[in-house]
């Protein structure tokens, strides 16, 4: 396995600024009902749930599998938001065709979203 490229710490920072808008954006674009619905009424990949990086430079992937092409990395420690989806031992992340492997990701405390 090669190790991913180096990222500078403000290529990080907005890695994680984008996700947050991803995820702040989406919710702009709900309506007051379906921001305020409680998560059991919302469908398994619209509730986003807090996950911590557990690997360094964790491969995200357009799909879910080795066979889909890497789109970013995530350092290790990273928090990204994510659904209960899990295909393939992959689970969906927050945003468009994003996918990081399950076993190097772990739930973190914190309050999911729909």
């Amino acid at each position: 396995m090669t190790t991913p490229p180096k990222r500078s710490l403000s290529r990080s920072l907005a890695a994680i600024a984008l996700s947050a808008v991803t995820v702040v954006g989406g919710l702009a674009l709900a309506s007051p009902a379906q921001a305020t619905a409680a998560p059991q009424e919302a469908s398994a990949s619209q509730v986003l749930c807090p996950y911590r990086v557990t690997v360094d430079g964790l491969r995200v992937r357009s799909g879910p599998g080795t066979n889909h092409p890497a789109v970013g990395w995530l350092g290790i420690n990273s928090i990204v938001s994510a659904t209960s989806t899990v295909q393939n031992g992959f689970r969906q992340l927050a945003g468009t065709n994003r996918w990081a492997s399950n076993q190097y990701l772990s739930r973190t405390s914190g309050q999911c979203m729909v």
